[in-house]
């Protein structure tokens, strides 16, 4: 049993599926090693029972490593993508702003104009581009499809 005590410092640790049900195709080892996990080597936990003779793996998981610092760069990432989500959820940009233009004027007293009160017409041009952009995907998402349906058939 490995404990947070026999952890190395500055390193952070993580179990990763290899097998489901012994089909080792739902394996997430190669995604992990591209954002910065390694395999713990079994040697450096020789109490640990392990599948695998090198690697410390048991029942389709594998024990990773990476450093501290790399996984709090991960997370700051997954917040700002959330933060992202969040804004987008609420109206775009526009209405992020007003928000806190409202929450910066009511914590300091000082009358801040919101972007609506500058633009009337703000939120509506950020609806005309989000509308612009799923039609361009849409539009390129379909052009794709049929290129590779022509690829695969044989036509050019």
């Amino acid at each position: 049993m490995i404990t947070l005590d026999s952890v190395p410092d500055g390193m952070d640790y993580q179990l990763v599926t290899t097998a489901l049900l012994g089909d080792a195709s739902f394996s997430e080892v190669a995604k992990f090693e591209k954002s910065g996990w390694r395999r713990v080597p079994r040697e450096r936990h020789p109490e640990s029972v392990s599948d695998n003779s090198v690697w410390l793996e048991y029942g389709g998981q594998a024990l990773m490593e990476r450093p501290q610092y790399l996984t709090q760069r991960a997370r700051e990432h997954e917040r700002a993508k959330a933060d992202a989500q969040i804004i987008d959820a609420i109206g775009g940009l526009h209405d992020a702003a007003a928000l806190v233009a409202g929450a910066i004027g009511a914590q300091s007293g000082v009358m801040v104009k919101t972007l609506r009160e500058i633009d009337p017409k703000a939120p509506k041009k950020a609806a005309k581009r989000k509308q612009n952009a799923r039609e361009f995907m849409t539009l390129h998402s379909w052009r794709c499809k049929n290129w590779a349906r022509n690829l695969f058939a044989g036509r050019e």
